[in-house]
């Protein structure tokens, strides 16, 4: 004998259970869902600072006060047989603790694999250190024995020209000791970090010196120069015009450099009563007015002078002669006119 009615009945209330339960672990779910998504997971350690479960600010402030003190410890560093204890500020180091917490939170999934990881999982993590690399290079240029590598260099003096050797440097390797000194960081150790020094080039070695001699300064101090201001020469002698020369180290090699107003007032110096106009007069000889006639004089302009001056010094001899250009300026009183 059958009962329909009492099946109906039974299997309607293990219906209206199972549903009761898949909403209650569903909500569960849900809840277990959104309040990942606004944490940390619970066993999160970064530096060894518990921050598990904490919301992202909470984290922030408690690992800012857990290693404020960390970067206020020297570290003590060696390079080239000396060492020194600099503090993390001095190297340009220091903790990025909003990163480092970003780096440690899981973003929301609705995967049941993740969401076991947030609450059962473990985060072990190393903080996210910050370089300011100008202020670690600064501060390393002072750790080697020597000031770094030298350039070549040119001289010219009154009596000649003099030269400055290049030679080798040491500096520390900026790259390898950035990372060895942010993981010092990170493992608040008390031992010295034996940071690499390495060789360092100058820019302007010994042969672009011996080029620079050769094609610049030996020529250049080799013998006089003769510019002409129309019919009116000016002699310049090496000892005058070598204040007003230089070799500048530009892309690697040494450049030649004419200072042209020292140039101009070296010429006007010479210059001085010849390259003014001078005017007619009347004078009395032996009792008879005659006229002296007048002088025109000439005007340049520095830079005349001075390319002229750069394009003489590398003329090989019987060749450093030139005119510069110039124009022709008129006396107040003409010839003509004191005849008059």
């Amino acid at each position: 004998m059958t009962h329909p009615p009492r099946e109906r009945a039974g299997g309607t209330a293990v219906l209206a259970v199972v549903a009761m339960l898949l909403v209650l672990v569903g909500g569960g779910y849900a809840a277990a869902y959104g309040y990942a998504g606004d944490t940390l997971p619970r066993d999160t350690e970064i530096a060894g600072v518990d921050v598990g479960g904490l919301d992202r600010a909470d984290a922030v402030a408690t690992l800012e006060r857990a290693l404020a003190p960390r970067l206020e410890q020297p570290i003590a560093v060696r390079a080239d047989g000396r060492t020194r204890e600099l503090t993390p500020e001095q190297l340009g180091l220091g903790i990025d603790v909003e990163a480092s917490v970003d780096a440690a939170v899981r973003g929301r999934s609705w995967r049941p694999d993740d969401l076991w990881e947030h609450y059962a999982g473990r985060v072990r993590t190393d903080p996210v250190v910050s370089l300011d690399r100008s202020r670690l290079e600064q501060t390393l240029a002072g750790l080697t024995a020597d000031d770094g590598p030298v350039d070549a260099a040119v001289t010219f003096t009154r009596t000649g020209v003099e030269t400055t050797p290049a030679r080798q440097g040491r500096a520390v390797d900026v790259d390898a000791a950035s990372r060895l000194l942010a993981a010092a960081l990170l493992a608040d150790s008390q031992a010295p970090v034996e940071l690499p020094v390495r060789s360092v080039d100058p820019d302007i070695d010994d042969a672009d010196l011996q080029q620079a001699l050769q094609s610049f300064a030996n020529p250049a101090m080799s013998s006089s120069i003769v510019l002409r201001f129309g019919s009116i020469p000016v002699r310049l002698q090496p000892r005058q015009y070598a204040p007003a020369l230089s070799m500048r180290p530009e892309d690697g090699v040494l450049v030649p450099h004419v200072d042209r107003q020292r140039i101009a007032r070296l010429v006007a110096d010479v210059t001085a009563d010849a390259d003014a106009p001078v005017d007619a007069t009347v004078r009395l000889v032996d009792g008879r007015p005659q006229v002296v006639p007048a002088k025109p004089g000439v005007d340049y302009t520095p830079a005349d002078v001075a390319d002229t001056v750069t394009r003489l010094l590398t003329a090989p001899a019987g060749e450093r002669e030139a005119t510069v250009t110039s124009t022709a300026t008129k006396p107040a009183i003409t010839t003509a006119e004191a005849r008059k």
